[in-house]
């Protein structure tokens, strides 16, 4: 039972209402009872007395955290993880409100993200996964659907998108695939989003800089065409055409180096169509 390691007693128990924190500006809260007075040092139990709730831990001599760290609602365990001189250090486990099951695995190394954190669904599967280097985003960040089939997928490297973007339906159709680099998509990209409307396709290309550049189509699920064209150096170039669900031709319109210089319109005007997007 995940309430087996609570079962020793505390040194100190102070009520949580007589103590305060104080921000020590690099992150860490320093301990204290109000009016400055010193909390003992070693384990000490902070109990709050409205809902028989409390964390148990240790101090050090100058107030902060550092030893096993643990909250819990009279024998459940809610949650527990490490502290190194007021950092957090290692792992820390958030259990469900029954303490039977674990909720969330986040890790830590000297009070920064990183390792790999994962995050689970009420059953027991995995919703989540992510993963850290030194607080920054790193590595494959993946979801799951309920029957752990894979929701999407992104790479990261040091914060920066880099690497794969995709997102599956729940049968497993490709919804979105977009390539990053340093934090720019690059080369062809695809998505299918929803508006009220219904579904539509998105295909656009993208050059080195993250600058649309290439041609842009936009499908209905029918295939017929909602907006295409060609953009040059991220600008609108050359002729666009923008049309209707069943192949239905509504405006075009001509640019050069992003100016329009000439628009047709057949069945209803760029505004109206904008509106739809």
């Amino acid at each position: 039972m995940l309430i087996a390691s609570f079962e020793a007693l505390s040194q100190s128990e102070i009520n949580i209402l007589e103590v305060e924190t104080v921000d020590a500006g690099d992150g860490r809260l320093c301990y204290r009872y109000k009016g400055n007075k010193k909390l003992p040092e070693g384990l000490v139990r902070l109990i709050n007395v409205a809902d028989s709730g409390y964390i148990e831990t240790v101090f050090d001599e100058k107030g902060f955290v550092s030893g096993q760290w643990k909250k819990a609602v009279g024998k459940v365990l809610l949650a527990e993880g490490e502290y190194k001189d007021g950092f957090p250090d290692g792992v820390f486990r958030t259990y469900s409100t029954d303490g039977e099951r674990i909720v969330e695995e986040n890790v830590y190394i000297k009070g920064k993200k990183d390792g790999v954190w994962k995050f689970y669904r009420p059953d027991g599967n995995l919703r989540e996964v992510r993963e850290f280097k030194e607080d920054k985003a790193c590595g494959k960040w993946k979801t799951f659907y309920p029957d752990g089939k894979p929701e999407s997928e992104k790479s990261y490297k040091e914060g920066l998108d880099e690497g794969v973007d995709r997102k599956y339906d729940e049968n497993g159709k490709l919804r979105r695939d977009i390539k990053y680099v340093a934090g720019k998509k690059v080369g062809k990209a695809f998505e299918i989003v929803s508006n009220s409307k219904g579904e539509v396709s998105i295909t656009a290309y993208y050059d080195k800089n993250g600058r649309r550049d290439g041609d842009y189509c936009e499908l209905f699920s029918d295939g017929s065409v909602r907006e295409k064209g060609k953009y040059v150096n991220g600008k609108k170039q050359g002729l666009w055409v923008y049309g209707s669900p069943n192949g239905g031709k509504l405006c075009e319109e001509k640019y050069k180096d992003g100016m329009l210089i000439e628009k047709t319109s057949v069945a209803k005007t760029l505004d109206t169509i904008s509106d739809e997007k």
